[in-house]
């Protein structure tokens, strides 16, 4: 798995695929979303947008660890405890801050 940089942009190449159109678009879309709020940071964006663009983020993260794990699940996917407990972990370490 690669994950190509260019002007400090994450860019999804075709090997991250997890061959789910659905899954494939909500990763791209969280790419989209860490460049937004990278980009914030670059620009010197207020506090109170970047706090808007973390929220975001999060909020996204969420529904698509469920929408994952559910599709895992119908695909017998045979780590699903140990990926559950990553993303659970996940939320928890970002739900801190």
């Amino acid at each position: 798995m690669t994950v190509e940089k260019q002007n400090e942009q994450i860019i999804w190449t075709d090997d991250l695929s997890v061959n789910s159109t659905v899954i494939d678009n909500e990763h791209k879309q969280l790419f989209a979303l860490i460049d937004n709020f990278y980009k914030g940071i670059k620009d010197n964006s207020p506090k109170k947008r970047l706090e808007e663009l973390i929220l975001g983020l999060v909020d996204y993260t969420k529904t698509h660890f469920a929408n994952e794990e559910e599709y895992m699940a119908r695909m017998n996917y045979p780590n699903l405890s140990e990926h559950k407990e990553l993303h659970q972990s996940f939320v928890a370490k970002v739900s801190s801050y």
